[in-house]
């Protein structure tokens, strides 16, 4: 069965893949802690003589009300319930007492099997479980009516408190008198999705919302809590509410990739097809194939035990023409079989041009930049307090933050625009004291500049760009870096003891006492200047300050440390300026 996109785009840095949790083992129902364990909150299994009791323990036991029970459920006995509105604007379910601990606090999970039968008309639509009817609060699990096609939507609304917000599986097809599987989860931090038999069915991600609103309504199983009813005409059996997110397909894959546009005949990383095995046993015989442009690749798949992932590496041939294109993975194991899909990109690659660059803009402008005429646009920094914390190669900022800026290079290498990266390491170095320039009384200067020939600091600085390029670096719409902007603004003679030093050591000479400033000095106020002005080239002044603007301040073996690791992602067509 054909899958939704489940791209997962990670940073170039690898940050630890988590494997989904094992299959809830609902194709034969459950037992022992999958019953009766403290995250089930509720298991109805609607079986013998305690057909109504809640088989989890926590004692939220049903009564009927219009709905019945039955020897024909999936397993042994179920629940049936009866077309509502507006066949019979009546109740036709199966209802707790109102119960605190079947509203979850959190993540959640809803589960049943379903068999509609002969009496669920098109038109008709249903409910399989209510716990906050007109309320915004709790949750309420619906089936709408088919379409054209005959295909219908599952959606559950969810209460926040102020509003409801509902979230739509895919089309599917109901068929009259078979069993269906059918969950929900919901990660209490806006990710909601379907399941139907196994397989994922669709969902959504809603921004900004968190945990539902606990209410104070009972839980209706097969109908609506008041009227319009709307009876689920069929057999339910093994519903079952547990916190937390569930699995319940056999296999998890996930196309993995930092990328989703590619320039033409760059040498591009392989991507990556991950297939885990979630099944409580192991899996044999499986295959993998991945088709893009019209042409498969097949991958031998290993057996797999419970938990395994096998990693399949896809090369893309960034050789075909400029166009989108569908990457296809299918899995097959048994009758079992499973895709997922992914939107790709491939751009023409650009003629050389004359940089034209905006001073700072976000992915939002990429367009209203494009139609200017610019060429690049400043977009890129780094948060380098991990990386001087370590003084290691590290994320030069949070993982989301990461993948954000990871997908407007995608959208300017789309737009043929280029992505500068503004790279200035010593202003975090400035807030500091101990690291500050300091005048000849040992004071800071007003107008604040680091020592820059501190010996710590040229190598913090050939980290960070190093920790840029492993970032960004093999991102094609990456090309530029500018390098410590303005700093030379700020700086000043500094006489901390490395400055000292370092000028003792090149002149073995003290720095005359004449400097004070980076402006040099008055000649008038000189004794015994020159009235040519004419001055030897050792001038002990004028030494030193060639000194200082090509050595001495430090800054010039920043620019280059820095310059030097930014380029280390090797490719010849980066460049930097300051």
């Amino acid at each position: 069965m054909f899958q939704p996109s489940r791209l997962i785009l990670l940073s170039v840095l690898c940050f630890p893949w988590v494997a989904s949790a094992l299959q809830e083992t609902w194709e034969t129902g459950y037992t022992k802690d999958d019953a009766n364990g403290k995250w089930v909150l509720g298991y109805w299994k609607f079986d013998g003589e305690a057909a109504l009791k809640d088989v989890s323990g926590k004692g939220n036991d049903l009564s009927l009300q219009g709905a019945v029970l039955s020897a024909r459920g999936k397993f042994d006995g179920g629940l049936e319930s009866f077309p509502g509105f507006p066949v019979q604007d009546k109740r036709h379910g199966a209802m707790t007492a109102a119960k605190p601990a079947l509203s979850p606090k959190g993540a959640f999970t809803l589960e049943m099997w379903i068999k509609p039968k002969a009496e669920f008309k098109p038109e008709l639509r249903c409910y399989l479980l209510d716990k906050k009817y007109v309320d915004h609060t709790d949750y309420q699990w619906q089936i709408g009516d088919a379409d054209k096609a005959g295909l219908r939507r599952m959606f559950v609304t969810l209460g926040f408190g102020a509003e409801s917000k509902a979230v739509y599986s895919l089309p599917f097809k109901l068929e009259t008198d078979v069993w269906q599987h059918v969950a929900f989860t919901y990660d209490g931090v806006g990710g909601a999705k379907f399941y139907r038999n196994g397989v994922a069915a669709g969902g959504a991600k809603l921004k900004g919302y968190g945990a539902v609103t606990p209410g104070v309504k009972a839980l209706s199983i097969g109908d609506r809590l008041g009227s319009n009813y709307g009876g689920f005409p069929g057999m339910i059996d093994e519903v079952r509410i547990c916190d937390g997110v569930l699995s319940f397909e056999r296999v998890a894959m996930q196309i993995v990739t930092t990328r989703q546009v590619w320039q033409r005949m760059e040498t591009a990383k392989p991507l990556e097809i991950v297939v885990t095995n979630l099944r409580r046993e192991t899996m044999t015989g499986a295959k993998l194939s991945v088709n893009l442009g019209g042409k498969d690749e097949n991958f031998i798949v290993p057996d797999l035990a419970a938990g395994k992932s096998f990693t399949a590496k896809y090369v893309l041939n960034t050789s075909l023409k400029a166009a989108d294109y569908e990457l296809r993975a299918r899995f097959e194991t048994g009758k079992y079989a499973t895709e997922q899909s992914a939107h790709l990109q491939i751009v023409p690659r650009l003629a050389p041009r004359m940089p034209v660059i905006m001073w700072g803009a976000g992915g939002d402008e990429i367009a209203r930049l494009k139609d200017i005429g610019f060429t690049h646009f400043i977009g890129l920094g780094a948060d380098v307090g991990a990386i001087w914390a370590n003084r290691a190669v590290a994320p030069p900022g949070k993982p989301e933050m990461i993948e954000r800026n990871r997908h407007t290079l995608d959208q300017a290498l789309a737009n043929g625009l280029g992505v500068v990266a503004s790279l200035s390491p010593g202003r975090f170095l400035e807030s500091d004291p101990k690291f500050l320039r300091v005048d000849r009384v040992g004071k800071p200067y007003a107008r604040q500049d680091i020592c820059a020939s501190m010996p710590d600091f040229a190598p913090f600085f050939q980290v960070v760009g190093m920790s840029m390029a492993k970032a960004y670096g093999d991102h094609p719409a990456f090309t530029t870096a500018l390098i410590d902007t303005e700093v030379r603004d700020a700086s000043q003679p500094s006489f901390n003891a490395v400055d000292i030093e370092n000028y003792r050591k090149f002149a073995n000479a003290d720095i005359p006492a004449e400097v004070v400033t980076r402006g040099g000095v008055d000649w008038t106020k000189l004794k015994d200047f020159p009235k040519d002005r004419v001055i030897a080239d050792d001038h002990p002044i004028l030494k030193y300050y060639r000194w200082f603007w090509t050595v001495g301040d430090g800054w010039n073996a920043l620019h280059t440390a820095l310059s030097k690791g930014v380029k280390g992602n090797g490719r010849r067509d980066f460049w930097t300026f300051f």
